[in-house]
C-alpha cells in the first residue's frame, strides 16, 4: 500500500494551556494513520521536561474523535540553572497505531504540554 506523509506544527507555544496546532486534510484514498511521530523543541529550564497530550478532533478521524496521543520527543540546548549549557535530544520515532480516517475530510491536531516555556512542536502523520 502507498503511503502518504503529512505534518503540521506550531512556534512558540508558551502555554500549558490547550492549543491549537492546525488542521491536516486526510489524503484521498488514504484509509487509515498508521503511524505518527511528534517532535518538541524548547529551550529547557532548570528542574523542567517537556512533553504533552495530541488530539486529533475532527470528522477525519472517524468515530474516534477525539482522540488522545502521548508527544514525546524533544530537542534544546540553554542555560540550566548552571553556568554551563545542557543540551539534550531525542530520536524521533514513528509510533505505530490503526487509526480508520474519512479521505477528503479534515482533522484539527491539538496539543497540552506540561510546562509553559517557549516550545515549537512538529506532528507528523503516516497516512495509508
Amino acid at each position: 500500500m502507498v503511503q502518504k506523509w503529512d505534518y503540521v506544527s506550531k512556534t512558540g507555544i508558551a502555554s500549558t494551556s490547550q492549543t491549537t496546532v492546525s488542521t491536516v486534510k486526510v489524503p484521498s484514498g488514504a484509509r487509515r494513520i498508521s503511524g505518527y511521530w511528534t517532535f518538541i523543541k524548547g529551550t529547557p529550564e532548570a528542574g523542567t521536561e517537556q512533553w504533552g497530550i495530541v488530539e486529533l478532533l475532527g470528522d477525519g478521524v472517524h468515530n474516534v474523535s477525539p482522540l488522545k496521543l502521548p508527544a514525546t520527543g524533544s530537542v534544546g540546548t540553554g542555560n540550566v540553572g548552571t553556568a554551563s549549557s545542557h543540551e539534550f535530544t531525542q530520536e524521533v520515532k514513528v509510533i505505530p497505531v490503526d487509526i480508520p480516517v474519512q479521505p477528503g475530510y479534515e482533522f484539527t491536531v491539538k496539543i497540552t504540554l506540561v510546562d509553559d516555556q517557549s516550545t515549537d512542536v512538529y506532528i507528523g502523520f503516516v497516512f495509508e
